[in-house]
């Protein structure tokens, strides 16, 4: 019997990218559709990476109040 040996180094994982710094531009799309992947991507270029304008778009698909939507979007922890 022949063992296999799986090289899992590849696999990224996105704890692995670096924090955000204050001067770095935060990807609210990105993390838009991580949490919420069945949103219109169109809508999404629109808001054109604005929190307040993704969240109201991501309210008319979810029962999510706007308010928790942008924690979810701004946390940077």
């Amino acid at each position: 019997m022949s063992s296999q040996f799986v090289d899992y180094s590849f696999i990224a994982d996105w704890n692995d990218r670096p924090k955000p710094t204050s001067g770095s531009r935060v990807d609210y799309v990105h993390r838009a559709l991580a949490v919420w992947p069945g949103l219109d991507r169109a809508r999404l270029r629109r808001a054109r990476n604005d929190p307040m304008r993704i969240g109201r778009l991501v309210s008319n698909s979810t029962s999510a109040p706007l308010e928790t939507i942008l924690v979810l979007l701004q946390d940077e922890g």
